[in-house]
């Protein structure tokens, strides 16, 4: 239902991937990820409009609208919990979006 690449060149964090879901990036996504992410912020009126935000376990996600792919970067106490948690999420959103 996605594809997870490591994120190439990321200076921040080892633990950052890219997740492609095979659309582009709209409102679909955006507002699942304000559900799950109090305080996600998105930036439409800019040139390029993005969005980013902080998951309440640390998780941090941001991509541009309109793009084919979103990074997130999972914290470093539990990158491998934190990431599986939000890859079932993620798929679960996917697969009732593709239901409807």
């Amino acid at each position: 239902m996605f594809e997870c690449k490591k994120a190439l060149n990321c200076f921040n964090s080892k633990h950052a991937y890219m997740y492609r879901t095979g659309e582009k990036i709209g409102d679909d996504i955006v507002t699942w990820m304000e559900a799950i992410c109090p305080g996600l912020t998105c930036r439409r009126d800019l040139p390029r409009p993005f969005f980013k935000g902080t998951l309440p376990d640390g998780t941090q996600i941001q991509g541009v609208l309109g793009d084919v792919a979103f990074k997130v970067t999972f914290p470093n106490n539990d990158p491998e919990g934190t990431k599986a948690s939000f890859e079932k999420a993620l798929e679960a959103h996917l697969a009732a979006r593709d239901k409807a």
